[in-house]
């Protein structure tokens, strides 16, 4: 779909995304890499994606990606870590729950945080760890006009 999409469509990298944690998800981690590669060169700022690729990359084996993608995907949500991901399921389903049971597996194998550190703790109590909801507001400003002018307000 993404294909067909065309690169410069503002949804193109979410495309990629999902197929590539559906990919993960079928455990097909090599053409999963390809897709969330893919979907990143569009668009950095997805933090799920540099996670889904971690955990990809590590059940390839290439563990130094994986890291390197962990970092990335920190750089852009510092708060996230296994615990947030256990915490969020989509669905109760056993196929689910086992197929989300081996990607936390690759998460920890790319050595995802298992909670908060003490220092990123104490700033979330402080608040101030809030992060504006659009991590990049010009970029949602031009997805907004090749959508044809729908916009979005940001807001802290």
């Amino acid at each position: 779909m993404a294909s067909l999409l065309g690169p410069n469509h503002s949804f193109a990298s979410n495309w990629l995304w999902i197929a590539g944690g559906a990919k993960l998800y079928l455990r097909q981690s090599a053409e999963a890499v390809v897709r969330l590669q893919q979907s990143i060169e569009l668009n950095r700022n997805t933090p799920i994606t540099h996670f889904l690729l971690a955990c990809a990359l590590a059940h390839l084996g290439r563990l130094n990606e994986a890291q390197l993608a962990i970092q990335a995907g920190l750089g852009i949500a510092p708060h996230f870590n296994m615990r947030r991901w256990s915490a969020a399921p989509y669905s109760d389903h056993p196929s689910y729950m086992e197929r989300r049971a081996w990607v936390a597996e690759g998460l920890r194998k790319a050595r995802l945080s298992p909670q908060l550190g003490r220092a990123q703790a104490l700033a979330v109590r402080s608040g101030k760890d809030r992060e504006p909801r659009c991590l990049n507001q010009e970029a949602r400003r031009m997805s907004a006009r090749r959508a044809g002018g729908w916009r979005r307000q940001c807001s802290r």
